[in-house]
């Protein structure tokens, strides 16, 4: 059964906004994300599209 999903999808600003709200936060905590899977999990929450990494 297929389910329709009712959050739109954000803009590419607003995914850029989110990620860089993100790395400053991490980065006020003294960390940085440097592992290329995690950026790619944190790059697809940010755009919710983390069905696609399955």
């Amino acid at each position: 059964m297929a389910h329709a999903s009712a959050i739109a999808q954000p803009t590419q600003v607003e995914v850029e906004d989110r990620l860089a709200f993100a790395d400053a936060a991490l980065a006020l905590a003294g960390h940085e994300v440097t592992d290329p899977m995690l950026r790619t999990m944190e790059e697809a929450t940010a755009a919710f599209r983390l069905v696609e990494l399955r």
